[in-house]
């Protein structure tokens, strides 16, 4: 069953662009490493307005290998640490959840 990892990114005001910049950056990252991103933005509920960042990888082992690869890549480590780094940041990450696909039949 497919595991993913999804962490709702809320833009800071007039910094949308930047934001998807950024995102795309790290979209090259992920999938060198084993996994599936998409980004989707929720058009009702709480969220409106902040993307949600949703990267996939087929089972629970697929998922381990690519945190493993993904904390080993060296481009992976310089984004985060510019991200952290910021003092003007982009988006602030209102929360990170690791979910995993149930079978309904």
């Amino acid at each position: 069953m497919a595991v993913a990892q999804v962490r709702v990114i809320r833009p800071t005001s007039g910094r949308r662009q930047d934001l998807l910049k950024t995102l795309g950056r790290g979209k090259r990252i992920h999938e060198r490493c084993g996994g599936s991103l998409r980004i989707f933005e929720p058009t009702t509920g709480p969220n409106v307005g902040a993307f949600l960042h949703v990267v996939e990888t087929a089972n629970w082992k697929a998922y381990g290998e690519y945190r493993a690869k993904l904390g080993d890549d060296p481009e992976y480590r310089a984004l985060m640490a510019e991200i952290q780094n910021s003092r003007d940041p982009a988006a602030s990450v209102v929360s990170v959840e690791v979910i995993e696909e149930v079978s309904v039949g």
